[in-house]
């Protein structure tokens, strides 16, 4: 079984995997598991639809010809660690009702995993990529790593609408292709429960120490936190048997910011700049003063990613917190007698009573706000003292500031 000779006889070495398959084999004598470790196949072999009622180890085989697990159903775990594809490896429609490892694993040819289910962990890392592999309407329960993979020059990785509803009902919950990965059906069926509803989430990736240069994402389902993509890298932070460091996460989403904007996909790769600067601003080794900047920097307008953040304290700040300041400190309005009247929250105004007065006196403050804004050479109220003059010239750091980051925000946002 172990043989590298092509010409071993195909139909012996053949009905000692079926007899493994149905549990008849004499010669295999762990009942608890379908150990195929070290194998090598020298022809192509044929696994389509069949069932491994128990974990089902291929860890170290070798298949010299197409390897077909179409349709194959996995109950259990499977391991395909440092397994070796020379040509292509099919797992269409295949269904891994536990975890799947293809650590290590070498695929020269291509690979389809189109349309198969991974209802526990998929773990490709530290894989070689040789050819076309492919992801389509794949389906991911849990965590699809592909750390510290290796793409060959001709190779891609792509993943296409993972995680996304599927445009037909399914039977079942070098490059790389993940193609409609965690797809739903239109009536809200997940693969493999007709008419249960789904409860399936998107896609937790495991990026780090990955180059993504062969990588394309298309139409992904993205797992989702506060409102942005969150690699499952990230949350690995919590996990302390995780070997992970903040700036391995921020290099990941650094990586992905490229990706995303090589490939014209803006919105996205403004989400990945923000998980990382969050890395950053959450980093234990980074200084605290960078941290307090960072942290008015998503304050203000989600590090730069957010118009409507930014446009909603630009109209905080002129509308309401310098109208407030400017009465505050005290203002004098300038009369055409060129007598001045003094405006202010504590001092009574002219003739206004009971909350007239403190409506004129809002008005005041907003007019002299917009005046300092526009920087009016003869405004009509100005600063009575050295404290409201400290508050114009702090409106004239934090406006045009908060303006420069709607204004950058809102072209990062529509960019083309």
């Amino acid at each position: 079984m172990h043989s590298k000779d092509p010409n071993k006889p195909w139909d012996q070495f053949w009905q000692v995997i079926r007899a493994i398959l149905a549990g008849t084999s004499l010669h295999h004598r762990l009942k608890e598991r379908l150990d195929f470790r070290g194998f090598v196949f020298s022809q192509n072999a044929d696994f389509s639809w069949a069932t491994f009622q128990r974990d089902a180890i291929f860890s170290w085989a070798t298949f010299l010809g197409d390897a077909n697990f179409s349709i194959a159903t996995f109950q259990r775990d499977a391991y395909f660690f440092g397994t070796t594809f020379q040509r292509d490896a099919y797992f269409s429609g295949a269904t891994f009702h536990g975890a799947a490892y293809f650590l290590g694993a070498g695929f020269q040819g291509d690979a389809n995993f189109g349309e198969a289910t991974f209802r526990g962990d998929a773990d490709f890392g530290r894989a070689e990529f040789s050819g076309r592999v492919g992801f389509f309407r794949t389906t991911v329960g849990k965590v699809l790593s592909l750390h510290g993979i290796s793409v060959a020059a001709d190779g891609e990785v792509i993943l296409h609408r993972v995680n996304q509803p599927s445009d037909t009902e399914a039977s079942s919950s070098s490059e790389v292709i993940l193609h409609r990965v965690n797809q739903e059906s239109p009536g809200g069926a997940q693969q493999g429960s007709a008419g249960q509803a789904s409860s399936l989430s998107g896609l937790r990736l495991r990026l780090r120490l990955t180059l993504l240069d062969r990588l394309r994402f298309e139409d992904v389902r993205w797992h989702q936190q506060g409102g942005r993509l969150v690699l499952q890298d990230e949350l690995d932070l919590k996990n302390p048997e995780q070997d992970v460091t903040h700036e391995l996460v921020a290099d990941a989403y650094r990586r992905l910011v490229n990706n995303f904007e090589r490939g014209r996909q803006y919105e996205l790769a403004e989400q990945a700049v923000v998980g990382e600067m969050e890395m950053r601003r959450c980093n234990p080794q980074t200084s605290l003063l960078t941290r307090l900047f960072l942290g008015m920097y998503k304050l203000l307008s989600v590090y730069g990613s957010s118009f409507g953040r930014a446009l909603f304290w630009l109209s905080v700040f002129v509308l309401v917190l310098f109208p407030l300041l400017f009465p505050a400190a005290g203002l004098q309005k300038r009369e055409p007698s060129s007598a001045q009247t003094r405006v202010s929250w504590w001092e009574p105004w002219g003739e206004h009573t009971g909350w007239r007065r403190y409506w004129y006196t809002f008005q005041a403050g907003l007019v002299a706000t917009l005046e300092t804004a526009t920087l009016q050479r003869e405004p009509g109220y100005r600063p009575a003292n050295d404290r409201a003059r400290l508050v114009g010239v702090a409106e004239l750091v934090v406006i045009p500031g908060q303006l420069t980051l709607f204004l950058l925000a809102l072209r990062r946002r529509f960019r083309r």
